[in-house]
């Protein structure tokens, strides 16, 4: 009894205080099979979404075959369906707002180290100069495509969106991707995707570059092989694309990153390798953006050895012992993790309904003023047509009492020949021009639902009031468009955010050359680290310092004459160039200063005239000829005379 107490732990816990044993996770998405089950039941439940959003396409630029729709029987020899393009003609209108707001501002962020500084035009010296390098950066070959396409796929259906993604090819090794409407999948009833368990954004590609992928990405070569392997041989080899899709999903805290394949975009039925692929095409690895971050690990240091002599035997030889050290903390860099998914949608329009599946586009919104202007105008077009032409009847009347139908004759008539019997011409009627104005109606309306509330006016015979209704109007779709270029401007500050957050990253460990110290010649990690709030700056550059100008411009007949007008010359030069402006101003200020120089020489020459008649008296009459010449010049140039 007494041995097996003596092999007990004292302080090992007792079996019913002991954790059972954590089972294995089952229905981890880093499993194949596991999530293979999740995607199919997601790619279901988009089938509606994709339909529409093709159809959407076609509705949008409205393309009429008329010569198949004859052949089918579905439109007569002598009529035209001319396509009222309603949809794409307010995507259009509404773009150039967009687009003035992403490219026509000097900076594509601007960074304040208090968030109450946010609204002013120009920061600190340091503020100005990192918004500068990280524009110069962002601003590469091309970079204005990834978000049009995005606002232009917002525009066409509701939402699009772009990826941050990390890029060795680009000045600061970030790049800003277009994703597309149709190849962002997430689950249908979801608010916001970054609350989502997993996303999927697909890429169409060729068999040879999924061969190639596998040497440059790592990609399973048996995969690939077992996809492509049926178009050996065959004239499909070289056409067809495959949907790759790059999961991202949510594990661990972290977000992981896994592509997978399935069948490709365009088999027709013909022969293929398999329905799709039996295991990943890349398992699933940590998200890398190229972010480091620096850990402190205890690492265990060895025993330390010295000489222990038993104080009872001093002669005798001393024995080695080993004493233990404490772990020493030691710093290693390893690669971030990434907690948030670098993807940003854009909704075309933000409502109470939080669900992104809610979100409708232009396409849906227009549809039906389309088709009214669309059958209103190939109406009013084919009467047009058929009462130009003339048609012919023999003077003569039916046989009384017979319902059978007109009978039409092979003969026709031919100009300059003489007919032995009457003939009564006559021609369908033509179309009522108030066809015009119902379809002049059908555009105003669709224009105020639109916010285009000034191209809404119409003059009005009855009033005069005409040039009142276009200020308010266009004061009207101002506010309108603000209220969509707000939406816009938070979708841009959160991606270049993003952005930013990498490349302040890679700064501060010398990845990467940015807000380079010309005297160290060394990064300005002092700057670089600080945190700073960020904010769109179109809201400034673009909207903003175009009321701000016109308000200025308007006071400038007021202040023009008084000691305030210097200062309002130097904003509104600065507001209106803001690249040319500074240097204007320092110009406008050299000059001041000359003047004021010259006025101070002007002044003491007088003194030494008037005052000091005894020492003008001495001095001799060619160097007093001097003097008078040179206050005559310096009147001259403060006047802003010439010399005669």
């Amino acid at each position: 009894m007494e041995s097996t107490l003596n092999t007990i732990d004292p302080l090992a816990p007792l079996p019913s205080e002991s954790q059972p044993e954590k089972p294995a996770i089952q229905n981890s998405l880093s499993t194949y099979s596991v999530f293979d089950t999740q995607f199919t039941q997601l790619c279901k439940d988009w089938q509606l979404e994709l339909r529409r959003t093709n159809a959407q396409r076609q509705k949008r630029f409205l393309e009429v075959d008329h010569k198949k729709l004859r052949a089918d029987g579905k439109l007569k020899d002598d009529e035209v369906i001319l396509p009222i393009r309603v949809a794409d003609r307010n995507i259009r209108r509404e773009q150039p707002a967009y687009i003035a707001f992403l490219t026509q501002s000097r900076r594509s962020l601007i960074f304040r180290e208090r968030k109450s500084s946010l609204d002013i035009a120009l920061g600190t010296a340091n503020e100005e100069h990192l918004e500068q390098e990280f524009t110069q950066g962002m601003r590469y070959p091309n970079w204005e495509l990834a978000p049009y396409a995005a606002t232009d796929g917002a525009q066409t259906h509701g939402w699009d969106a772009c990826e941050v993604v990390y890029d060795d090819t680009k000045p600061l090794k970030v790049a800003i991707e277009h994703v597309g409407h149709d190849k962002l999948l997430f689950p249908t009833l979801a608010l916001d995707i970054q609350h989502c368990e997993y996303v999927a954004r697909g890429y169409d590609l060729t068999g040879q570059q999924l061969t190639t992928y596998v040497e440059k990405f790592g990609f399973s070569a048996d995969q690939v092989k077992q996809l492509t392997e049926a178009d050996a041989d065959t004239g499909w080899r070289t056409v067809r694309l495959y949907r790759v899709w790059k999961i991202l999903f949510r594990e661990d805290g972290i977000i992981k990153v896994a592509w997978r394949c399935d069948v490709p975009l365009n088999t027709n039925g013909i022969n293929r390798a398999s329905t799709q692929c039996t295991d990943w095409l890349k398992p699933p690895a940590p998200l890398y953006l190229g972010r480091t971050e620096t850990k402190i690990e205890m690492q265990p240091q060895p025993p330390k050895q010295e000489v222990v002599i038993d104080p009872m035997n001093p002669s005798v030889a001393g024995i080695i012992v080993e004493i233990p050290q404490p772990a020493v903390p030691v710093e290693t860099q390893v690669d971030a993790v990434e907690t948030e998914f670098p993807i940003y949608v854009l909704r075309y329009h933000q409502t109470e309904n939080m669900q992104i599946f809610s979100t409708r586009g232009r396409v849906f919104l227009d549809s039906p003023d389309q088709e009214a202007q669309t059958a209103i105008a190939s109406g009013f077009v084919n009467k047009l047509m058929r009462s130009t032409n003339v048609y012919g009847a023999v003077n003569s009347d039916a046989t009384p009492g017979s319902s059978a139908a007109p009978k039409q004759l092979g003969v026709k008539l031919e100009h300059g020949k003489i007919y032995d019997r009457p003939i009564n011409f006559f021609s369908a009627d033509a179309p009522d021009p108030s066809l015009l104005n119902a379809l002049q109606w059908f555009g105003v309306r669709n224009a105020e639902e639109n916010g285009q509330t000034d191209f809404a006016v119409q003059n009005r015979q009855d009033s005069r009031k005409t040039a009142t209704e276009i200020q308010a109007a266009s004061q009207q779709a101002s506010l309108l468009s603000g209220v969509q270029v707000t939406i816009y401007s938070t979708w841009i500050c959160s991606f270049y955010t993003r952005a930013w957050q990498i490349v302040q990253n890679l700064a501060q460990y010398n990845k990467l050359e940015f807000l380079v110290d010309p005297q160290t010649g060394q990064n300005k990690t002092d700057v670089i680290s600080k945190f700073y709030y960020t904010r769109a700056a179109g809201d400034i550059d673009v909207t903003q310092r175009a009321e701000k100008l016109q308000k200025m411009m308007q006071l400038w007949g007021v202040i023009a004459q008084t000691p305030a007008a210097p200062a309002l010359l130097r904003n509104i030069l600065i507001t209106a160039l803001p690249d040319e402006g500074p240097q204007l101003v320092q110009v406008i200020q050299d000059d001041t200063q000359t003047k004021q120089l010259l006025a101070t020489c002007a002044t003491l020459l007088q003194q030494l005239v008037i005052s000091k008649p005894d020492d003008w008296k001495e001095l001799q009459p060619q160097e007093q000829q001097q003097l008078l010449g040179l206050q005559q010049q310096v009147q001259q140039c403060l006047s802003g005379g010439q010399s005669k």
